[in-house]
């Protein structure tokens, strides 16, 4: 529902920022781990998916993005995308 609320914020003519932003990718982290076993971890995507908006939206991606980010990834099992992830904020920090 996060990605939803971002498209309507969007609509409306509202600018995202990085706390809308942070708040939506932290919502697939919990959306991660709850529910039927079947259903968890099919958010990671979203999530990543909402790092790269942020990109070409021109909004500076922060440690709370990335950390919950990577998380959600943790927690969907996709290990190599966690790792992209940590690879991006090694760079983010060197900058």
């Amino acid at each position: 529902q996060a990605d939803l609320l971002l498209r309507k914020m969007r609509s409306d003519s509202l600018q995202v920022g990085v706390k809308a932003y942070g708040a939506a990718i932290s919502s697939c982290r919990w959306s991660s781990a709850v529910g039927e076993r079947a259903c968890q971890g099919e958010r990671w995507d979203l999530a990543i998916n909402m790092l790269i908006a942020m990109h070409c939206e021109s909004v500076r991606r922060d440690l709370i993005a990335y950390s919950a980010a990577t998380s959600a990834c943790e927690k969907g099992l996709q290990w190599p995308s966690a790792v992209q992830v940590l690879a991006e904020v090694m760079n983010f920090q060197l900058k």
